[in-house]
């Protein structure tokens, strides 16, 4: 899970949001909305459709079925593979007023985050010792990374919409 929060170099921002008053907290929660919308979707398209260049598994049993197909593994750094769906499900965002905004698996209403999610996300403890074990398929921070220019625009209209001031540069 990835948390968007303010710390301490945010200070003046936060605060200068909070003197323009309701304006400009609308039109951050707007910006959390739209952003963390996009940032779902883009995992989601990169999950199901984005191209994956790890090893073909053959012969592979879908849980609850005897169904058989092939399955192209992800190779590491890119978005993971879906054999199952457990963890697009799980997929989600929550926004937490003006403070906070968390983006990842588990942070929905519905669906708590499967088990093996953080060995996915973040690889196994071989794989960082040399070993066998798997290394991390970064997902959620590849979204964020494409995401980046949508973060600009979504500012831009939130403000413009709800007719607020930014006292930040974007």
């Amino acid at each position: 899970m990835i948390k968007i929060v303010h710390f301490a170099d945010n200070e003046y921002a936060i605060a200068e949001i909070n003197k323009t008053g309701v304006r400009n907290r609308q039109a951050v929660r707007q910006f959390f909305f739209a952003y963390a919308k996009d940032l779902v979707a883009s995992t989601r398209h990169d999950v199901l459709k984005g191209r994956k260049y790890g090893r073909v598994y053959y012969n592979v049993r879908l849980p609850g079925g005897g169904i058989k197909r092939r399955h192209r593994a992800s190779s590491p750094r890119q978005t993971h593979a879906n054999l199952s769906g457990n963890m697009l499900r799980a997929l989600g965002f929550k926004v937490h007023g003006i403070e906070s905004m968390e983006f990842g698996y588990g942070t929905g209403w519905d669906d708590p985050a499967p088990i093996y999610s953080q060995y996915v996300i973040e690889g196994t403890a071989n794989a960082h010792a040399g070993g066998g074990g798997m290394k991390p398929r970064p997902d959620l921070k590849n979204a964020i990374r494409k995401n980046q220019g949508n973060a600009r625009s979504h500012w831009k209209a939130a403000v413009l919409k709800t007719g607020g001031y930014t006292p930040i540069q974007v």
